[in-house]
This record gives C-alpha cells, sequence and structure tokens, in this order.
C-alpha cells in the first residue's frame, strides 16, 4: 500500500504579515492584544478583524512569528506571547525580558512550533508590560505578527 499525501502543496509557504503604524501605550502591570491594522505580503488570503490574523479555507497548519518591540519602567519585565483562538499556542511558550534603569527599548520576538488550523481560526500576538509604569510599544516595523502556511 502507498501512502497518500494531503497537503494543500497551492498554499505551502503562502504567508501574511500584520502590523500597525503609529505607537500604543500598555498601563503597568497589564496586557493587551497588540492592536495589529495592516496586512501586507498576503499571498495567502488571510484578512484582519480586530487585529487578529484570520486563517482562510484551505489551511491546515501553520508556523506562527511575531515580534515587538517596547519600552516601559525600571523594573520587572516585558513579555510577548502568541495566541490562537483566544489561548496560548501550544509549542510557543511566553517570551519575556527583564526590565532595568538601563533596558531602554526592547526587543521581543517568538515563533510557534508547526500547528493545526482551521478556516477562521484568530491568531493574535499578545503584550504584557510587567513594569512599574506605562509602556510605549512601538509600530510600523518593530512590532508584526506573521503566518505562513506549511500543510
Amino acid at each position: 500500500m502507498t501512502a497518500t499525501s494531503t497537503l494543500a502543496t497551492n498554499i505551502y509557504g503562502k504567508s501574511a504579515l500584520a502590523t500597525f503604524p503609529g505607537q500604543h501605550t500598555i498601563a503597568a502591570s497589564s496586557g493587551i492584544p497588540i492592536p495589529f491594522t495592516t496586512l501586507s505580503d498576503n499571498d495567502l488570503g488571510a484578512t484582519i478583524v480586530g487585529g487578529e490574523i484570520i486563517i482562510p479555507a484551505g489551511v491546515a497548519k501553520i508556523v506562527i512569528f511575531g515580534g515587538a518591540e517596547g519600552n516601559g519602567g525600571t523594573s520587572g519585565f516585558f513579555s510577548i506571547i502568541i495566541m490562537k483562538n483566544g489561548s496560548p499556542v501550544p509549542g510557543c511558550p511566553a517570551h519575556d525580558h527583564p526590565v532595568t534603569s538601563s533596558a531602554g527599548f526592547l526587543q521581543l520576538s517568538a515563533v510557534s512550533a508547526p500547528i493545526k488550523v482551521a478556516a477562521g481560526d484568530a491568531i493574535k500576538l499578545q503584550a504584557y508590560n510587567g513594569t512599574n509604569a506605562t509602556a510605549t510599544l512601538l509600530g510600523d516595523t518593530a512590532c508584526f505578527l506573521s503566518v505562513m502556511a506549511v500543510g
């Protein structure tokens, strides 16, 4: 017997990249979904709703990439986590960085293991400001969320 592949080769390697313009603030000791508003390099056919990338039909497995740059107080931490349908993604722990008085702007990135998805699944990047002051999240190219189809 021969194995038959069901890989949707017409979507393999296609992706979507979400960004947002300007800056966004996060209050001390609070988290927010990063408010992505713009999709570019979108040969996957995804959409963006409420800051989340919505997976189109025909995609069964993706890898997720996310990044954020921000600054905050003088102690605590800054973190990001990839979420699928409002829950943390298995295979992608939160990424955080301690903040000190000399930290300045912090750059964080996260990548998931390949995960199964279905049409309509919502992917977002959550940022958490665990510092003692309001943080500034930089937009444009400093914060991004990208999904790439791998099956």
